[in-house]
This record gives structure tokens, sequence and C-alpha cells, in this order.
């Protein structure tokens, strides 16, 4: 039980909050943050085939994935912060900064200089 002081009325009263009069709070944003996630990675994974197969789609898919991950990183940042679904949260965090396409060729430019040292 929380304990707060009612300050509206006729002087001040101590008043007992129980869990019941606590503003529920929904895990929808960690959710929809993982959604837009797995919509990255999916973009990401389209790009990657029709770049195998040579069409001219690989800049639209790239572009659509690299704008799908940053809105999952952000919806991912704000789920955590606000407490409104942090562990969906930070997997959308994770999901979305692996599946921008900038940030996997950085992180695989990088692995491939390990490699040839």
């Amino acid at each position: 039980m929380a304990r707060g002081i009612e300050v509206f009325g006729r002087g001040a009263t101590v008043v007992e909050y129980g869990p019941a009069e606590r503003a529920q709070r929904t895990r929808a944003l960690g959710a929809v943050a993982v959604l837009i996630a797995l919509a990255a990675v999916v973009a990401l994974v389209v790009a990657i085939v029709q770049r195998s197969r040579g069409t001219d789609l690989v800049e639209a898919f790239t572009w659509i994935a690299l704008i799908a991950s940053t809105l999952a990183v952000l919806a991912g940042l704000g789920a955590v912060l606000t407490g409104r679904g942090r562990i969906p949260g930070l997997v959308a965090v994770v999901i979305g900064a692996l599946a921008n396409p900038w940030l996997l060729t950085q992180l695989l430019n990088w692995a491939a200089g390990l490699q040839a040292s």
C-alpha cells in the first residue's frame, strides 16, 4: 500500500492507495516495437534476396528496412524508458539495431577487418 496526502478539500488527510487505484500500464508499445523490428528484418531479407537476383527493388527495400529499424529502436527505447513493455522494448532495440542496413554493414566490415589481421 502506498501512502499519499490528499490536499484538496477541507484539510489535508492521509490516504492509503492500493494496487486497484494505480493506473495499469499496457505493454502495447513494446509489442508494437517488436512487430516493427520484425518488419525491418523481413525488409532486409527481401532486399538481400533482390540484390542476389539483380533486380531494381534493392534500394526501395533497403530504405524500408532502414526506416523500420530506426522506428523500432526509437519505439523500443520509448517502451523501456516509460515501462510500457520493457523486455519486448529491449528485444526490439536489439533486433532493430541488427536489422539496420547501415549498422549491419559497419559491423560486418569491422568483423572482416578482424578476420584479415
